[in-house]
């Protein structure tokens, strides 16, 4: 993407000349009849009002980063950004992936604000929270502005979000001044403070030339301590949940290949509702222990890599089995839960490998000081950490992989995988 960035490349477009065929269409076809309406009538709060509307529950549970992740709730505020408040006070329309029964998307409507017009895709939960509860800004309007700017400038709410609050919370500490900040004034709550520096960002200047680095490397050039204040995972800025609401996020953010990514796995929704089982989630795990953890974090994230291979959304869970039937029908070729789950083992270990020959052991699988040692008092997550050092070791052991976070050859060998076993550097054999 960087390079084909580099050359002004907008698009690739593939046009074919023959039908796109499946093996056994009337088999997709009952199991899609089946299957939809169940989903389609336990999403009717999503398709109502989008993936925000989960916001108001994730402050409740303590599962809402706020104030740069040093505020466990924010009873005050998240009532006024969620996605029902889009809903209730913008106009809005649906954003629909083809033919899907879930329908989360929302687009905002030529609805016309103190900032400018908004006419475009509205902020998922991931930009609400980041965009609003990380810096404090409680107004929806100022909210969704930020997510329209992020849009236009192709910056990423997350890792915008968070640097943001990061730089704030370092003005907020006297680590950077205005003197640092070509005389911008950085305060929590300020809807110009995070416009400002969308802008500068985006378009590299002054101050946002270094924050457009991204929290870790920003903090590197500052020095003073902001490492204390970056809060990411191997330079990535942690996705808007928190460990210290559902602990097995804490391993998975810190096993993540590309970093602190909740699509890397999703073990935490197995830690509150959700269930499969045809991989042996019979039920939820207990939000806050750690026992079962290192398990469940390896069937999630063997999981999420089925899926992306398969290109599926996230929110489309009717069981790896019913997945399984879908790959059947589709290719033809016989497959259940646990030979997709292998599949997604394999992948998730390559991937692993990648990072190791490019330097990554347990040393970069680590958590944020801020996240591993400060308990709240108050909120859902109340006085909760995520003991990531007695669940990492469990992991590797369960993964097959060496207690340096790499994996063995007799692992890569089971896997399938004995090309890479065999051209492993002796080094790195174990």
């Amino acid at each position: 993407g960087a390079v084909m960035g580099s050359k002004n490349l907008k698009a690739v477009a593939v046009w074919g000349k023959g039908a796109i065929t499946s093996h056994n269409p009337e088999g997709i076809r009952a199991l899609n009849m089946s299957l939809g309406p169940g989903i389609a009538a336990n999403s009717i709060g999503m398709r109502k009002y989008g993936t925000g509307a989960s916001l108001d529950y994730g402050n409740r549970v303590g599962d809402l980063p706020t104030r740069n992740w040093g505020q466990g709730s924010w009873d005050e505020g998240a009532g006024k950004i969620g996605g029902i408040k889009i809903v209730e006070t913008m106009k809005t329309r649906k954003s629909v992936c083809h033919r899907c029964p879930i329908a989360c998307g929302k687009e905002i409507v030529e609805t016309p604000t103190k900032f400018g017009m908004l006419n475009g895709r509205g902020p998922e939960y991931e930009s609400l929270a980041s965009l609003g509860s990380m810096v404090l800004v409680d107004d929806l309007e100022a909210v969704c502005y930020a997510n329209e700017l992020c849009n236009l400038y192709g910056l990423d709410t997350i890792s915008a979000g968070a640097t943001i609050a990061f730089a704030i919370e370092l003005f907020e500490r006297g680590i950077i001044t205005e003197k640092d900040t070509d005389g911008l004034r950085l305060s929590w709550g300020d809807p110009h403070t995070v416009h400002r520096l969308l802008y500068l960002m985006a378009h590299n200047e002054g101050f946002g030339s270094i924050l457009g680095l991204g929290s870790r490397e920003a903090a590197r050039r500052i020095g003073r301590n902001a490492e204390e204040y970056a809060v990411q995972v191997k330079g990535m800025e942690m996705a808007m949940h928190d460990p210290r609401a559902r602990s097995s996020l804490g391993l998975a953010y810190a096993t993540a290949n590309r970093g602190a990514c909740h699509l890397q796995g999703q073990s935490s929704i197995f830690e509150s509702r959700a269930t499969d089982p045809s991989i042996g989630i019979p039920e939820p795990l207990p939000p806050f222990a750690t026992e079962g953890k290192a398990e469940l974090v390896i069937k999630s994230q063997s999981l999420g890599s089925a899926y992306d291979s398969l290109c599926l959304c996230r929110y489309f869970r009717p069981g790896m089995d019913k997945v399984a039937e879908y790959y059947s029908y589709v290719t033809g070729m016989d497959v259940d839960a646990a030979g997709l789950m292998e599949m997604g083992h394999r992948i998730y270990t390559l991937k692993r490998l990648y990072n190791v020959r490019c330097g990554i052991s347990r040393k970069d699988d680590v958590l944020p000081g801020r996240i591993a040692t400060l308990a709240f008092p108050d909120g859902g997550s109340r006085g909760n950490l995520p003991f990531l050092g007695r669940m990492l070791s469990e992991y590797y052991g369960l993964q097959g992989w060496s207690e340096d976070g790499i994996p063995t050859t007799h692992t890569l060998r089971s896997l399938g995988l004995e090309p890479e076993a065999e051209s492993m550097p002796s080094h790195l054999r174990r």
